[in-house]
């Protein structure tokens, strides 16, 4: 600390009084923060784990990039994506993309393009996430594997269906794989579906 601040450095230990009471308090929260820290971690490394498995690639999923193409009745189409890592949203790596070769309201084909200029090779092109998810079934989903297979990316990717299933009293979330014609419908409650969500 003294040569960092260049100067002689006193460090003084309360031994009674307010001063001690603040020091344990301070203390007793560190130690409160560290372990819901340490939870925290255990608990997303279960959710990376448990997407991982789910997704049949059997290695935990830490970064997560979501597309969802938007327009306003048919017109001024935009794409957007978001980034997750580790369970928490990176807002640094959000993007907009404005659609610039599809006219009218075409989803697949909005979708094809924006993917293409994401993952085209460029010197500086982001890292490649561990799981694509796409907004949508089959259709945005096949167009999402074919411009992964295009650039021969080691990218899982999946569909996130909009419309959920009612099964009994219980809500679920429809996740599209490639090569699977029936969807995995997630329980609302499952933190794996949580995180995709």
């Amino acid at each position: 600390l003294g040569s960092k601040a260049r100067r002689k450095v006193q460090l003084k230990v309360p031994r009674r009084g307010s001063k001690v009471r603040l020091l344990e308090m301070a203390r007793k929260n560190a130690s409160v923060r560290s372990r819901s820290d340490g939870l925290k971690l255990e608990a997303n490394e279960q959710i990376a784990t448990r997407l991982g498995t789910l997704l049949g690639n059997g290695e935990p999923v830490r970064t997560i990039e979501c597309y969802d193409i938007s327009n306003i009745q048919g017109t001024l189409s935009v794409a957007s994506r978001v980034f997750f890592e580790d369970g928490e949203p990176d807002t640094e790596l959000y993007r907009r993309y404005r659609i610039r070769t599809v006219h009218g309201s075409d989803d697949f084909a909005s979708m094809e393009e924006v993917l293409h200029r994401r993952f085209r090779p460029a010197e500086k092109r982001d890292l490649l996430p561990d799981l694509v998810v796409v907004d949508g079934g089959k259709g945005q989903l096949s167009r999402a594997v074919a411009v992964l297979k295009k650039y021969q990316l080691d990218v899982i990717a999946c569909g996130l269906a909009k419309d959920r299933v009612r099964s009994g009293e219980h809500t679920t979330e429809r996740v599209y794989l490639p090569g699977q014609s029936q969807p995995i419908d997630l329980p609302e409650d499952d933190p794996a579906s949580t995180l995709l969500q």
